[in-house]
């Protein structure tokens, strides 16, 4: 889907060198780290390297090899997030067949998710699936079980679990009670005597 038998390197700078050589120094030695990784079949630790090249670099295509490296790993929902991190650059233009490239693996990543929105009668409420906090609504996730977490300041903290099948939408709303626990108050007179009742 992103790639077939090793980590293909995302689409040339407008320069024409390649990914890996437009980096500085650090990033591109993390690059290559990720590189030989994966190379090795250690696609967890290939997909910290190219975390840490994305970290010291800032350059969005780094996570496509982020993306390829989660394919491997079966997370296609994390997979489609960090595509979808890669796209949502401001400060330099992507270019045309990156973007294109990327959109295209999002496509075919999709079919195997599901896809969630998580809401509450509460505005305000913030939301995490599986302890992650929810940056994206829909927000994509594996298929099988997971549990939903609803907070707001003055609520009690709700939860549920939800089971989702890849190609399916879903909408989730987690209902928030107000907080029951006690709480103080200090009260006092401008002028004495007085009485207070509460």
């Amino acid at each position: 889907m992103l790639a077939a038998t090793g980590v293909t390197h995302a689409a040339p700078t407008s320069t024409s060198s390649s990914l890996e050589d437009s980096l500085t120094d650090d990033a591109r030695e993390q690059f290559s780290a990720g590189l030989r990784l994966y190379k090795a079949s250690e696609f967890g630790a290939a997909r910290e390297s190219f975390l840490a090249a994305y970290a010291r670099s800032g350059e969005p295509r780094v996570l496509y090899n982020v993306a390829v490296c989660d394919k491997a790993l079966g997370k296609y929902a994390r997979a489609i997030r960090s595509l979808r991190r890669s796209l949502m650059t401001t400060d330099r233009p992507l270019p045309a067949e990156y973007a294109q490239r990327a959109a295209e693996s999002i496509a075919t990543l999709s079919r195997y998710v599901a896809f969630v929105t998580v809401d509450s009668a509460v505005e305000g409420a913030a939301f995490a699936v599986d302890d992650e906090p929810v940056t994206e609504n829909p927000t994509a996730l594996e298929t099988g079980p997971h549990t939903i977490t609803a907070t707001r300041e003055g609520y009690e903290d709700a939860s549920m679990t939800v089971s989702v099948k890849a190609g399916e939408s879903q909408r989730v709303t987690v209902p928030l009670t107000p907080s029951q626990k006690p709480g103080t108050a200090n009260v006092a007179c401008a002028a004495a005597p007085c009485e207070v009742f509460v």
